[in-house]
């Protein structure tokens, strides 16, 4: 059994690390491209380095992914939420 076959529907998160780029691009071949039913999200800090968002936006081109960016905010009332960004 290939571990990187997973089940659908699913979330990866890719940090746009070596690593977690190493076990996305796994997945993706397990799976022959981003299938219907896979999320691939980036959770921006603020504080990676811009080499990273230069990297995340080569991989996502070059690999023809659906990427979701996601931002962390406060709501109004102080609430811990999410944004997507561009």
């Amino acid at each position: 059994m290939n571990p990187y076959l997973l089940d659908l529907p699913a979330v990866v998160s890719f940090s746009g690390g070596r690593t977690s780029g190493f076990m996305l691009r796994h997945i993706l071949d397990a799976h022959g491209g981003q299938p219907d039913g896979l999320k691939i999200c980036f959770q921006n800090t603020g504080l990676e380095h811009a080499k990273t968002y230069e990297f995340i936006t080569q991989v996502e081109d070059a690999w023809d992914l659906d990427l979701v960016w996601l931002e962390y905010t406060l709501t109004e009332d102080g609430k811990a939420s999410h944004r997507v960004v561009d």
